[in-house]
């Protein structure tokens, strides 16, 4: 099944893809560097759509200064991420 997503659900997953943490496919969401008032329905949305899960037991919900730990559940989008890392070229500095 394919899944619609919004550019700014794509930019939600990149970001907590982009870490190292939980294996590249989770990371914290600073509410105090993102504007919640928009990012919070994107967040809802992911879920809604199984894409994301929140953990409650990482995050502290205040709405300034607070955090939530997000990570990808959708095993689609992980291969999809997967590719686009691997395409990837570093410099080696040489």
């Amino acid at each position: 099944m394919t899944i619609k997503l919004t550019e700014r659900e794509w930019e939600i997953i990149r970001w907590i893809s982009d870490e190292t943490e939980f294996e590249g496919y989770g990371d914290y969401i600073y509410h105090d560097e993102w504007d919640m008032k928009i990012y919070r329905g994107v967040i809802s949305s992911l879920i809604q759509k199984k894409v994301c899960e929140i953990d409650y037991g990482c995050s502290d919900e205040k709405d300034n200064g607070g955090y939530t730990w997000l990570y990808l559940i959708d095993p689609e989008i992980h291969k999809i991420l997967d590719t686009e890392k691997a395409e990837i070229t570093y410099p080696t500095g040489k």
